[in-house]
C-alpha cells in the first residue's frame, strides 16, 4: 500500500501459496516473503516489483524473514530440517554453517548492531540467539514453555522481545545478560508477534484472546489503555519508521488494521484483504526518493495549502499533504523514480498550480521548488506616466511581483504615456523599456483594494 492515500501503491504480486513473513531490506532495495508452495521464498525487487531470480528454494513454508542490518544476510525461518536459512543479498547463496533448530522455524530478527540473530520455533528451547560472527548458539538465553512465534530486539539493542503460545505469553530479555524482565503483562492467550516502535518507547503484541492487541509502554511495561479491540486474532505487527503509525494483520475481516500512535485510533481508507493477515513491514523511509516544495501565496507570502501528486500518464494520486503554515516547506516522496503531476490546491479559490516535476536519487538534497499560488479575487488598477527626454512615451511597460520577482503583466502606454494595468493587490516594481534608451526600473509600489463602504 502506499500510506498516502492507503491504496493499493502497485499491482499484487502473485506468491505460490499464502504469504506469511515479509521484510523490506534496509535500503528499501528488496522485499521477502515467506510463503507456502515451492520455492516457500520470493525476493522482489522494489524499483519494479519484479521477482529476483537465483534465490534458494527452502525446504518447505517460509514463515518469517529478517534482513541485518547493514542488508548483507537475509534469515528466513521456515518449516522442515534445517529450519532456518541466511541468505547472502551479494549473490543469493546459502551460508554455511548455521545451526539447525530443533523445531519449525517460526520468527526471526537481527539485533540492531547485526551482532545477534534470535530465531524463535517450535521444540525446547524454543528460542535461539546466535552469534553473526561464527553462526554459533549463544548460551545462558531462556527456555520458554512453548513454541515461540515472533522476537524483535529494542532499537537501542538492550532488550529482546519474544511472543510465545504458552503463559505467560511474552518474555522480554535483557540481552547484557540474557536475563527475564520481571513485570511484563501477562497476555490471555498465544502471542504470535510483537515490535518495538522506532523510539523504544512502546513494544507492541499481536495475540489470540480479545483485544487481540496489546502496547505496553517499555518505561514501566505497563499495559497502553485505549487502543483498539481487532476483530480477531493478531499475527503480525509493525510500527511505522517515523513512528507515526502502527500497522496490525489479524484475522477476520478487515484483516488489517492501522493505527496512529499519536492517539491511538484506527486510519480510516485502508483496504480490506482479501484473507487472513499473517504479517507486515514497512518500507523504510530512506528507500524513498524525495524533494522539497516551498508553497506561497501570490504576494510571495509562505502558505498552508494541499500538495498532491498524481502518477502520470494514470493520474492516479498516490501523495497528499498540507504545507507547513509557517514556512511553507512540503516533502514529497515516491516508491519509485519518475515524472509526475504536482497540484498545490489554491485555498483562495479553485485556480491551482500544476506542474510536470521530477522526483529521483538526485532531487533530495536539491533546494526547495517555490510555488506560487496565482491570485484569486478582485483586481486594482496600476497606473502611470512615462515619457522620454524627448516627450515620446516609453513603448512598453514591464510589471513584476516584487516578492517572487515574477512577471505579472506587459502593457503599452498611449501617445501621452499614460499606462494603466489591472493587477492582483500587491507590492510590485515597474520597469519602463523604450528602444535607444536605457531601461529605467521604479517601485516598488504597493496597490490596494479600496475600504469597503
Amino acid at each position: 500500500m502506499d500510506t498516502a492515500t492507503w491504496g493499493e501503491a502497485v499491482v499484487p504480486l502473485s506468491l505460490v501459496g499464502t504469504g506469511y513473513g515479509c521484510a523490506f531490506s534496509p535500503d528499501g532495495q528488496y522485499l521477502a516473503v515467506g510463503h507456502t508452495g515451492s520455492p516457500y521464498l520470493r525476493v522482489i525487487r522494489t524499483s519494479d516489483w519484479t521477482v529476483v531470480s537465483g534465490t534458494p528454494t527452502l525446504a518447505s513454508t517460509g514463515y518469517g524473514c529478517a534482513f541485518s542490518p547493514d542488508g548483507q544476510y537475509l534469515a528466513v525461518a521456515h518449516n522442515n530440517t534445517p529450519y532456518l536459512r541466511v541468505i547472502r543479498t551479494s549473490n543469493w547463496t546459502v551460508v554455511s554453517g548455521t545451526p539447525t533448530l530443533p523445531g519449525n522455524g517460526d520468527g526471526c530478527a537481527f539485533s540492531p548492531d547485526g551482532q545477534y540473530l534470535a530465531v524463535g520455533h517450535t521444540g525446547s528451547p524454543y528460542l535461539r540467539v546466535i552469534r553473526t560472527s561464527d553462526w554459533t548458539v549463544v548460551s545462558g538465553t531462556p527456555t520458554l514453555v512453548a513454541s515461540a512465534n515472533g522476537c524483535a530486539f529494542s532499537p537501542d539493542g538492550q532488550y529482546l522481545a519474544v511472543a510465545f503460545s504458552g503463559p505467560p505469553c511474552l518474555l522480554v530479555i535483557r540481552t547484557s545478560d540474557w536475563s527475564v524482565v520481571s513485570g511484563t503483562p501477562t497476555f490471555p492467550s498465544a502471542s504470535y508477534d510483537c515490535a518495538f516502535s522506532p523510539d523504544g518507547q512502546y513494544l507492541a503484541v499481536a495475540h489470540a484472546g480479545s483485544p487481540y492487541l496489546r502496547v505496553i509502554r517499555t518505561s514501566d511495561w505497563t499495559v497502553v489503555s485505549g487502543t483498539p479491540t481487532l476483530a480477531s486474532t493478531g499475527y503480525g505487527c509493525a510500527f511505522s519508521p517515523d513512528g507515526q503509525y502502527l500497522a496490525v494483520a489479524h484475522n477476520s475481516t478487515p484483516y488489517l488494521r492501522v493505527i496512529r500512535t499519536s492517539n491511538w485510533t484506527v486510519v480510516s481508507g485502508t483496504p480490506t484483504l482479501p484473507g487472513n493477515g499473517n504479517g507486515c513491514a514497512w518500507r523504510p523511509d530512506s528507500a524513498w526518493y524525495s524533494r522539497k516544495f516551498k508553497v506561497f501565496d501570490y504576494n510571495g507570502n509562505p502558505i498552508q495549502a494541499t500538495v498532491q501528486v498524481h502518477q502520470r500518464p494514470s493520474f492516479a494520486r498516490f501523495f497528499q499533504r498540507p504545507s507547513d503554515p509557517v514556512t511553507g516547506e512540503v516533502e514529497v516522496r515516491s516508491f519509485n523514480a519518475d515524472d509526475y503531476w504536482l497540484i498545490a490546491r489554491n485555498p483562495a479559490g479553485n485556480d491551482d498550480e500544476v506542474l510536470n516535476v521530477r522526483i529521483d536519487a538526485t532531487t533530495g538534497d536539491d533546494p526547495p521548488t517555490e510555488i506560487y499560488l496565482p491570485y484569486v479575487g478582485t483586481m486594482v488598477t496600476l497606473s502611470g506616466n512615462v515619457t522620454t527626454t524627448s516627450g515620446g512615451p516609453a513603448d512598453e511597460v514591464v510589471v513584476r511581483v516584487w516578492a517572487s520577482r515574477k512577471l505579472e503583466t506587459r502593457v503599452y502606454p498611449d501617445v501621452n504615456g499614460d499606462w494603466s494595468a489591472e493587477v492582483p493587490p500587491g507590492t510590485y516594481d515597474v520597469t519602463y523599456l523604450r528602444a535607444g534608451c536605457e531601461p529605467v526600473c521604479h517601485g516598488p509600489y504597493t496597490v490596494e483594494l479600496p475600504p469597503a463602504p
